[in-house]
């Protein structure tokens, strides 16, 4: 059986400054970052 990692991959943080800016108001950026739940 293959094992799967725990740990996702690190996250270009270019692509998530890119969503932020253009869908920021939408929340893409954090879908992008895996920080669905705001504190």
């Amino acid at each position: 059986m293959a094992q799967q990692n725990a740990q996702p991959e690190p996250r270009n943080k270019v692509i998530a400054y890119v969503l932020w800016f253009f869908l920021g108001q939408l929340g893409v950026h954090r879908f992008y970052c895996v920080k669905t739940v705001q504190q």
